[in-house]
């Protein structure tokens, strides 16, 4: 993007129609100079080359005129319309108009006063030309609020310290290396870790008490089996005896 472009309203691009514009000027304003109607209908045309167009100028103060209205057609398209609110005390360089990102080449804007009786007063234009880079889409994105205010501030100016300026509200974005961030992830792992030494601890028991029980029922059965073996001891009768005696040989020494 090469750097703006600064048109006073006295250049001899810019046309105004006749016997309805009147020249005045004072230091606040750039170079010192500015344009003036109080005519319905009164028309500035402005023939510029460039990507887009910014239209500056002095906004009258409260109860000295009625509240200036005017309107913006480039190239002959659609009309847009501004009404700015007055204050206790003149704005100046205030910015107007600030076109849409233009195909570059020339261009026509014309600036039309919508109401009699006000003071409408053109101060300076600021043309700029963006360029796109060579290695991506032509289509340019129309740049924020924050151009129009950076072009004011490459101007010389010595508007009036009282005016007041738009403050930018700020939307807080949560840092990913917040104390409340880090917070949140170090209890989320400890709860996973003891979750997981809950579950591993519990297989351990079930595994012992399983074991056990299989152990339990494999010694009952060795018992019984080793009892079923050995069968009931059943003492000798007494015929039996009598019939051992019976049958002994008898000593040699008897």
């Amino acid at each position: 993007m090469s750097g703006p472009r600064i048109v006073d309203d006295r250049d001899i691009s810019v046309v105004y129609s006749v016997d309805q514009w009147a020249q005045a000027g004072i230091q606040p304003e750039y170079a010192s100079t500015s344009t003036i109607t109080n005519s319905r209908g009164a028309v500035a045309k402005v023939t510029f080359s460039g990507t887009q167009i910014n239209v500056y100028g002095t906004i009258a103060e409260l109860g000295s005129s009625a509240a200036p209205s005017s309107s913006y057609s480039i190239d002959g398209g659609k009309e847009r319309k501004f009404v700015p609110s007055q204050g206790t005390k003149a704005l100046y360089q205030q910015l107007f108009f600030q076109s849409r990102i233009l195909p570059s080449g020339p261009h026509t804007l014309i600036i039309t006063n919508k109401v009699d009786n006000d003071m409408f007063s053109l101060d300076y234009f600021v043309i700029d030309q963006f360029t796109a880079p060579s290695n991506t889409s032509s289509t340019i994105p129309l740049p924020s609020a924050a151009t129009a205010s950076t072009f004011a501030g490459r101007i010389p100016s010595t508007v009036d310290p009282t005016q007041s300026q738009p403050t930018p509200s700020l939307v807080p974005v949560t840092d990913p290396s917040s104390p409340d961030s880090s917070t949140t992830s170090t209890a989320t792992a400890a709860g996973t870790k003891n979750s997981n030494h809950r579950s591993q601890t519990g297989k351990i028991v079930g595994g012992l008490f399983g074991g056990l029980i299989l152990l339990a029922l494999v010694a009952a059965a060795i018992f019984m089996l080793v009892k079923r073996r050995r069968g009931p001891k059943i003492a000798p009768s007494a015929m039996f005896m009598e019939e051992v005696r019976r049958n002994r040989p008898m000593s040699l020494d008897r």
